[in-house]
């Protein structure tokens, strides 16, 4: 147990050790250095000490590697000793392909670059000093990609766009199965339109529907005899009611 937390001790020993060594000092004299930045990380490029020495150049080239898609150059204490736009003096400059910014006095650089490779310099004269520099340049983690994301099986949820959000789902849900348990007779006769003012009405008006609730019966003499006379609406009810009683008889 003893010997894992030494070992990790010193991995993370080893890792702080390579972060510091991205960072950029600028001391008296020549320095030069190159970093690549990755995403997530982030690096310091500072001078030394209260006050910057004189006669100094320091040069630190960065390169994004594949992953890091932009950098951030920013700065928390900005202080040189210059005149004019110009710059005469002790300045930062920074250096994107052939675009040269010259920086000084209190007017820190504080933007984003997508160029794969760019220089940052700092230059002092012989001349008085200053409080220095003490910037960070870092990998700007992209962005969350919004566009279309599944919620769940058969809905799609469109992307955002702006500050509204535009949503639009679609159902694919299978179709309601139709039940068969209930086998009531339909009629064709009637038109294709329903109503459904009067859910609860059931219509009477065909008997002859009843009769495939009985057996199948001979018909009576005395009502072959009656269907003479009467109507076939009439003898058929007539015929209906013996039947429910001969039902009844039977049970």
């Amino acid at each position: 147990m003893r010997g894992t937390s030494v070992w990790l001790s010193l991995v993370l020993l080893a890792l702080l050790q390579i972060a510091a060594s991205e960072d950029v000092v600028c001391k008296k004299g020549k320095t030069k250095k190159k970093i690549v930045l990755g995403p997530g990380e982030s690096f310091s490029f500072s001078t030394d000490g209260d006050q910057y020495a004189a006669k100094m150049k320091c040069n630190a080239n960065y390169k994004l590697s594949k992953k890091c898609k932009e950098a951030k150059i920013s700065c928390s204490e900005f202080d040189t000793v210059a005149k004019g736009e110009s710059c005469k003096g002790d300045f930062l400059m920074v250096k994107i392909g052939k675009k040269k910014m010259k920086y000084c006095g209190s007017n820190a650089p504080d933007m984003t670059t997508k160029a794969k490779k760019f220089t940052l310099m700092f230059s002092s004269n012989k001349k008085k000093s200053a409080a220095g520099v003490q910037c960070t340049v870092q990998c700007n983690d992209p962005a969350p990609i919004v566009g279309t994301t599944t919620e769940g099986p058969g809905t799609t949820t469109g992307s955002t766009s702006g500050c509204n959000t535009v949503s639009t789902t679609v159902s694919t849900k299978a179709p309601t199965p139709v039940s068969t348990t209930a086998p009531t007779p339909v009629s064709t006769a009637a038109p294709t339109s329903v109503s459904t003012a009067a859910p609860t009405s059931v219509s009477t008006a065909a008997p002859t529907c009843l009769l495939h609730l009985v057996p199948q019966q001979p018909v009576p003499p005395h009502l072959l005899y009656l269907r003479q006379f009467l109507p076939v609406k009439t003898a058929n009810v007539v015929w209906q009611k013996e039947s429910r009683e001969l039902l009844e008889a039977m049970k």
